[in-house]
């Protein structure tokens, strides 16, 4: 093959590509080649970025739900310093929760926790940890609010009805991360 400038690109024995002209047969410099840049900022795995909102409700309700899994714990625990801020009442319905109360409690509390570790490492088990949690939610309910309720100020309802909330917002939430590829 022979390249129409008269250097012998090919390697072969054309004849345009022979020349008595001895700047013909020279090298020529290559051109000046612009300096290599960093490479673009690569989307995650899967090629979806992580949207911001995703680390804000993540590290948020990694704090709430560690917050809730600390009070099952210090709860189970009778935890003296904690279970103190607590009337005797309070304390006597506590401790009289059936297993399966209890057990359902700590489902939900500690499927929680996993299930916001779980959205940070962008994890799709996420979608059933908080679904594995309201389903925990609502055993317990089924207890506390349906079959032995204690007498609740107002206080008390709304975090009840903020558990609930924040609860069904995570599942809803890691739903549609998953659907858009955030999850995997």
């Amino acid at each position: 093959m022979s390249n129409t400038d008269g250097n012998n690109a090919g390697g072969g024995n054309a004849p345009e590509a022979q020349s008595s002209d001895a700047t013909a047969s020279a090298p020529k410099p290559a051109p000046e080649q612009p300096a290599p840049q960093a490479a673009p900022a690569e989307p995650d795995a899967g090629g979806v970025k992580t949207p911001w909102h995703l680390w804000v409700i993540g590290i948020v309700t990694l704090l709430w739900n560690a917050i809730g899994a600390f009070d099952f714990t210090a709860t189970q625990m009778r935890l003296d310093s904690y279970m103190s801020q607590f009337t005797q009442e309070q304390l006597d319905y506590f401790y009289s929760f059936p297993a399966w109360t209890i057990i359902s409690w700590g489902v939900a509390v500690w499927a929680a926790l996993l299930g916001s570790l779980a959205l940070l490492l962008r994890m799709g088990w996420a979608v059933q940890l908080f679904g594995l949690s309201i389903l925990g939610i609502i055993v317990t309910a089924i207890y506390t609010i349906g079959i032995s309720p204690m007498a609740m100020n107002t206080g008390q309802w709304i975090f009840t009805v903020l558990i609930w909330a924040v609860a069904i917002f995570l599942f809803f939430y890691a739903r549609a991360m998953k659907a858009n590829g955030v999850l995997k």
